[in-house]
């Protein structure tokens, strides 16, 4: 770095499924080159920082999905919604464009040259060097979400001047009085006053298929998050059409990138709903408010239909589920996740309840979180099956032996004594909706993907060499291998019991290459004993 010699290595791409069946490319870069990479960002992420706009919430300190879904929840009167997803966009950014970018706040050259130097790194794909591209940033990178930001900065301030511009409004709220709905206030006053019951609710039926207030004017509304986007009009779809047409024309001339065809669309919220960072965004009809009313005072007051709602899309979770081995693919009931039938009891519970609690943690502002029963009904009972599976009993037993909920007790020895500890199965409190969002915590993963988590040998490594008693460079060697040649699938949970169960000692690399080189000649491996952290002896 000093002499400027640095060069980052080509990165390893990746390929990971997309919903939609395609496939999305990451870039993995080495260790070395993240470390040189986050030491960049943290230089020219002040210089940038402040000048970005409030609209803007991916990959930003102290923001999140859950930020840019409060802006949303703050809008008032959308009749359309824009959906806009970018095709690509971080495998089309221009290099040139985001030079120029990044001159406007970076005078240093030594920094520009380490862009150029990250951006033309190439890539590895199945052991092959792909040359670099004139456009792109490595998804996956360090650097790539901040310089995504970067660039995306100019559509946050081009959307910026189309609502200055589309702002038309005779007071700050764009509402007015309406006129018959207050002379129908008026004639109920007094209705009241001479006691007319049968003409008092003649007058209230009236009442609630007029609206109260009159739009005026037109107002637009942006939110993004990475390279996603929607924007909220409210005004004719006239003006949705216009504002869709004037964002796709910048994108094409500005920033050379292009709208996806399948993801963009303008949806009309009182009849359909849109979708955006895994909510559902839609409004009340007029309609529906109609027989909804609630007191005040002595009044009954109908509610808005202007507000926007948030819901979570059960539909969707579902099918994840299902993907991801919680259900059954035809009729969505639990199954057990027989990758886990293998671990420890608290094990199993810890990993069912990251996922519990990641989606109730997730959808806590949503106005229907009480139907999240459905998703949490689901783990629990594949919960239980997994027990059965691992126990080889009923579930009916599984019930009897751990309770409802289920809850795994166990006695862990300590310094001080034996420790009483339980493990219980989390089914979250849905009879409160805390309609709270999560504005510290900006990480946004799928809850679902623990499953995915690796599953390691339960062997601590800080025991010496029971061959030759060097704690050096000490590794673990598995004395049962099963043959990486076995047929069939009816061996994959051999497979799985070997790489959980399967008999490993310590020992240094050295004798280590020994053993593999075939030129050990001591005492049988199996019969070896390895000092534990107290001193005793313990048989492998």
């Amino acid at each position: 770095m000093k002499d400027r010699s640095f060069s980052f290595q080509p990165a390893v791409r990746k390929y990971i499924p997309k919903p939609n069946g395609k496939l999305r490319p990451l870039g993995i870069p080495t260790p070395k080159d993240k470390v040189v990479q986050q030491a960049i960002r943290l230089i020219i992420e002040p210089l940038f920082e402040p000048y970005f706009l409030n609209s803007s919430h991916g990959f930003r300190p102290n923001r999140s999905a859950h930020s840019a879904l409060k802006d949303i929840r703050s809008w008032t009167g959308i009749t359309w919604m824009i959906e806009g997803d970018i095709k690509g966009c971080f495998d089309n950014v221009d290099h040139h464009i985001l030079e120029q970018l990044l001159k406007k706040r970076i005078r240093d050259p030594n920094l520009i040259s380490l862009y150029w130097k990250a951006v033309n790194a190439g890539y590895v794909n199945n052991g092959a060097l792909e040359p670099h591209s004139l456009t792109g940033v490595p998804q996956g990178g360090v650097l790539s979400p901040f310089l995504s930001n970067v660039y995306m900065h100019e559509l946050d301030v081009f959307v910026e001047e189309l609502k200055t511009k589309y702002t038309q409004s005779t007071n700050r709220r764009g509402v007015i009085q309406n006129p018959e709905y207050t002379k129908i206030l008026k004639r109920l006053r007094e209705l009241r006053a001479k006691g007319d019951g049968r003409s008092i609710r003649a007058a209230e039926l009236e009442r609630e298929s007029i609206p109260s207030v009159i739009r005026t004017g037109t107002r637009i509304y942006y939110a993004r998050y990475a390279d996603d986007w929607v924007i909220g009009v409210r005004g004719s779809r006239a003006l949705a059409d216009e504002v869709k047409g004037t964002v796709q024309t910048f994108l094409q001339q500005q920033l050379k990138l292009e709208l996806s065809r399948e993801k963009t669309a303008i949806t009309h919220l009182p009849t359909s709903q849109a979708f955006f960072l895994g909510s559902i965004i839609r409004r009340h009809s007029r309609k529906y408010m109609q027989g909804l009313t609630r007191k005040r005072g002595l009044q009954k007051v109908r509610g808005s239909n202007t507000r926007i709602i948030l819901e979570c899309p059960i539909n969707k979770i579902v099918t994840k589920l299902k993907q991801q081995g919680y259900a059954h693919e035809a009729d969505g009931k639990p199954k057990a996740v027989t990758k886990w039938i293998y671990m420890k009891p608290e094990e199993i519970i810890l990993r069912y309840n990251a996922v519990i609690r990641g989606y109730l943690n997730y959808y806590s502002f949503v106005n229907n979180r009480n139907m999240l029963q459905q998703i949490v009904w689901i783990l629990g009972y594949s919960a239980i099956f997994t027990f059965a599976r691992k126990w080889n009993i009923s579930p009916k037993k599984v019930f009897k032996k751990l309770g409802n909920p289920p809850t795994y007790k166990m006695t862990r020895k300590t310094r001080h004594g034996a420790k009483s500890v339980s493990y219980k199965l989390d089914r979250g409190d849905l009879t409160i909706r805390p309609m709270q969002f999560d504005l510290i915590n900006g990480k946004s993963i799928d809850p679902a993907k623990i499953k995915f988590y690796d599953v390691r040998s339960h062997f601590s490594l800080d025991k010496p060499c029971c061959v030759c008693g060097s704690d050096q460079n000490v590794e673990m060697h598995h004395i049962r291998h099963l043959r990486k040649d076995a047929p069939g699938p009816k061996n994959r949970l051999k497979r799985l019991f070997l790489q959980i169960r399967r008999k490993q000692i310590p020992v240094c690399r050295q004798c280590h290459k020994v053993i593999h080189d075939g030129k050990y000649d001591g005492r049988k491996l199996g019969s070896l004993a390895a000092a534990d952290s107290r001193g005793h002896e313990k048989k492998i």
